[in-house]
């Protein structure tokens, strides 16, 4: 309506159709302001806000409004980045109309109130208050089973306090359940005599919604006059319908309760009920609203008060407490600024009092922080290759849930440009032994050492289960001996046990370590591939000391094939410092030199035999690191007498080389976690012909792009392949009813009611569906085609055929249970999608098909369900 305007009010999906045709009215724009912006949660339509976000010009200021967003710093850096813009947080952590919480428990025999504050307008958490509540609702009355006095309840201890506390938990929820038909009648009544209403009361559940208005049939809460202003606007309103529309079931419902000064307010309804209510509510003529969750978000309607019918909703998967931002949302709709010092929130705790824990979180804790729901589809795709102006990569690279590896990007590339710096400022090796291969002796090494690092972890933490894992296991028994390396020395070490929190370190006992031993482990090289160090030859030095500490297993070089005798060793604790084995009096000391001494002529150059292990991995281990050890023999850098300082200088150059190339993996588009699906996705589509080899999209993909539904690939396949085009227009309509369904149950009968000819087009739906949801399994996309298939709906396939008949609103309603409004929404949502194929008709030049669409686009446009609103 007036494109042209100064200012334009629409939802997300449709600025994202004008970014990516490139509308013109977009020059112009100077703002964009996005109201509730922590939608961007939403598993369905979030990835729409990234995208917008992402897509629009640079010149254009954005504006993001939001009372639950608690990451606002970290949103806010995402977006500056995203558009190289400064962005300006502007929050407060007081509202204007500050709120109190209470717990409504009801008419009861413990307690004169009915309602108890548990939160204060300050915040506080009232401990008191939420016990009273507790007694109130729990406690047995006074003539029913309760618990006995004095010592008659002393005596049955524990069982019997929680058995009564059962019964009386029972006995609450039966006279809740008997009372249930009078809740709302008391709670109204109270509300009034308090001076609470205006009150918007949310119910998780449309069928509820009428039922609790439904049990209020005896209250009143207008006067004459407000009573004939209500009857009067309604009639004006209702003149828009049909005379037979204006006797829908839900129209005289609402019509009675409006006059009483109730109001429903669901999704279930007609488009011009809602409206009613809604400027009814706006005008203060209804003192009680019976809402769903849809009207916190998308009506700024405050009240003096708001009550919860309850604390738990259905999310589509199962029953849970309300989060902290969907309590905040709904709650901040009490409070009327400039009427009302403060807003009234109240829980229904009539049958059943919420623990503190639970209330704690829901009224205190911090709304859930806004997570990317970012994903790839088949649209945005080709979207993107045919306007050529963002590549997919780049777009996945700003999303949202790639903030986290953007926000490091430009230190990550400091610290690259550095590494590439002192990478290139390397002094080249200047010897004629080792500058052939000393690199690929380093590799070999470097392979050797991780395949020794893999054979010792899996000995040191074997399951005993397993095969072969008696002999494993006694590898790594206490007292083993191993070498170490402190790169260049290779020293003696004890085993003492095996960490259980760490499997890549092993707690031992090394002897004369380097002195700077504790920082050398921290990036020590890959020991060069020798023959068994003669270490032994160390042990007789009278300067012989020892360090208990942690040792990585890819430090560990050899196991050998000798284990001495220390006694205990559970006792032994790490040391901070190197102790003398001659001068330290310990037992541990004296033990460990004497258990040396008995080794002093033993020759220590056996490895622990690895071939008794007989498991299979082990063997390949083995084999494996003999056989890289044995080609090692043929460097000739090994011949080099300065080998040690020029292999450390090979490691130095090969670290810097690693980290270079692990800061470029981590800057390049191959570090995205989203680009394994847009590969597969883009694989797909060339498989089906919408994009050719080099990534330009072809005449499917430009049809398939007119499509905004989640089915595009489906909708394209039926228009290219003609199986619209068989239909007449109002058959279209019925079949193309299966890709705006919501509503999940399918009448049994539907297949008997309907034409032969509507139910060859279903098999054709299906089986196209079939063919597309295949050839993505195919190609490795995590999804059933079971379920692709049950995404297309087929319940509201009958009403929509016989709406575009010309069968009245009134008649089609008694085909089916579902509520009008979810009627309207899909008629509604059809003649969108006629919009996309009528393009995609004029696109491949079917003027046939062209002509059926425009038919049974004129067909639905009719009666009630394209009523005038009421806004306009």
């Amino acid at each position: 309506i007036r494109p042209e305007a100064p200012c334009l009010i629409m939802t997300t999906e449709v600025l994202k159709n004008m970014l990516y045709r490139g509308a013109d009215v977009l020059r112009d724009v100077e703002f964009v302001v996005f109201d509730e912006c922590h939608y961007i949660n939403d598993l369905e339509r979030g990835v729409v806000w990234e995208e917008v976000i992402i897509m629009l010009p640079r010149h254009v200021s954005i504006i993001l409004l939001s009372a639950t967003v608690p990451n606002t710093k970290e949103f806010a850096e995402w977006v500056g980045r995203t558009k190289k813009r400064n962005i300006y947080v502007i929050n407060t952590s007081r509202r204007p109309v500050p709120l109190e919480h209470y717990l409504y428990v009801g008419r009861n025999q413990v307690s004169d109130q009915e309602m108890m504050k548990i939160v204060d307008k300050a915040g506080e958490f009232s401990s008191t208050n939420w016990r009273d509540a507790y007694t109130a609702v729990t406690k047995a009355p006074a003539h029913g089973p309760q618990a006995g006095g004095g010592s008659s309840s002393r005596g049955r201890g524990s069982r019997g306090a929680a058995a009564s506390h059962t019964l009386a938990k029972m006995t609450t929820r039966h006279t809740a359940e008997r009372q249930g038909t009078t809740l709302w009648v008391h709670l109204a009544g109270m509300l009034r005599k308090q001076g609470l209403l205006p009150a918007v009361i949310f119910t998780f559940s449309r069928k509820r919604c009428e039922e609790y208005a439904n049990s209020l049939r005896n209250l009143d809460f207008l006067n004459d006059s407000r009573r004939s202003e209500v009857h009067m606007f309604v009639e004006r309103c209702l003149k828009r319908l049909r005379p037979e529309d204006r006797t829908l079931p839900q129209v005289q419902v609402m019509r009675t309760l409006l006059k009483r000064g109730i109001g429903v307010h669901h999704s279930g309804q007609l488009p011009i009920i809602k409206e009613i209510v809604e400027l009814l509510f706006s005008r203060g003529l209804i003192s009680c609203l019976f809402a769903t969750e849809t009207f916190a978000m998308g009506v700024n309607m405050p009240a003096k008060c708001v009550v919860f019918s309850s604390i738990k909703k259905h999310d589509g998967r199962s029953f849970r407490d309300l989060l902290p931002g969907e309590y905040t949302q709904m709650a901040g709709r009490a409070g009327r600024r400039g009427l009302d010092d403060t807003g009234v929130v109240i829980i229904n705790a009539a049958s059943e009092v919420p623990d503190t824990v639970t209330l704690h979180t829901m009224l205190l804790g911090a709304a859930t922080k806004l997570q990317s729901q970012f994903r790839l589809t088949y649209t945005m795709i080709l979207n993107l290759l045919r306007a050529k102006q963002l590549r997919v990569e780049e777009v996945i690279k700003r999303s949202f849930g790639e903030s986290d590896s953007q926000g490091q990007a430009p230190e990550q590339t400091q610290r690259l440009l550095r590494a590439k710096e002192q990478l290139d400022g390397y002094p080249s090796l200047a010897c004629a032994i080792c500058e052939d291969d000393i690199a690929g002796y380093y590799r070999v090494s470097s392979s050797v050492q991780r395949l020794t690092a893999r054979l010792h972890t899996k000995a040191a933490h074997r399951s005993l289960a397993d095969a072969g894992a008696a002999r494993a296991s006694q590898a790594f028994c206490s007292g083993r001996l191993v070498l170490v390396s402190f790169y260049p020395h290779t020293v003696l070490g004890i085993v003492v046990s095996k960490l259980t929190t760490d499997s890549s370190q092993i707690s031992c006992i090394v002897l004369n370590p380097p002195s700077a031993g504790e920082d050398t482990m921290a990036n020590v090289p890959p020991y060069p591939v020798t023959d068994l160090p003669a270490t032994i030859a160390r042990l007789n030095q009278s300067d012989l000391g020892y360090v208990c500490r942690a040792i990585p297993t890819a430090s560990i070089m050899v196991l050998l094939d000798a284990v001495v005798k220390l006694g205990s060793l559970s006792s032994v604790k790490p040391t901070l410092g190197q102790r003398a084995l001659t001068s330290t009096p310990s037992s541990l000391a004296i033990a460990i030199r004497s258990s040396l001494d008995s080794l002093a002529e033993r020759p220590l150059d056996t490895e622990y035999p690895w071939q008794k292990i007989r498991v299979l991995e082990y063997q390949e281990l083995v084999h494996e690191r003999v056989r890289l050890t044995e080609s090692a023999g043929g460097f000739q850098c090994r011949a080099c007498p300065d080998l040690a300082d020029h292999y450390l200088a090979t490691h130095q150059q090969a670290a810097l080389q690693s980290e270079l190339d692990e800061l470029t993996m981590q800057l390049s588009d191959q570090n995205l976690n989203l680009l394994p699906d847009y590969k597969l996705r883009l694989d797909v589509l060339k498989d089906m012909g919408y994009v050719d080899e080099m990534g330009n999209v072809q005449l499917k993909g430009r049809v398939a792009c007119e499509m905004n539904s989640a089915d595009e690939l489906v909708l394209t396949e039926l228009i290219l392949d003609n199986t619209l085009a068989q239909f007449e227009p109002e058959e279209i309509v019925a079949l193309l009813s299966a890709f705006v369904c919501t509503e999940k149950n399918e009448p049994t009968d539907i297949m008997e009611r309907l034409p032969p000819n509507l139910r060859v087009g279903r098999e054709r739906v299906l089986e196209a569906a079939r063919r597309v949801g295949s050839i993505q399994v195919a190609y490795g996309l995590p999804i059933s085609v079971e379920e692709y298939v049950r995404e297309f709906r087929f319940g509201l396939m009958e009403v929509a055929y016989e709406w575009a008949r010309g069968l009245s609103f009134l008649n089609i309603t008694s085909l089916t249970e579902t509520q009008e409004g979810i009627i309207v929404r899909c008629i509604v949502r059809i003649a969108d999608v006629l919009k996309n194929v009528i393009s995609a008709a004029m696109l491949v030049g079917d003027a046939e098909l062209k002509l059926k669409l425009q038919a049974a686009s004129e067909l639905i446009r009719r009666d009630i369900v394209f009523a005038a609103s009421l806004y306009f």
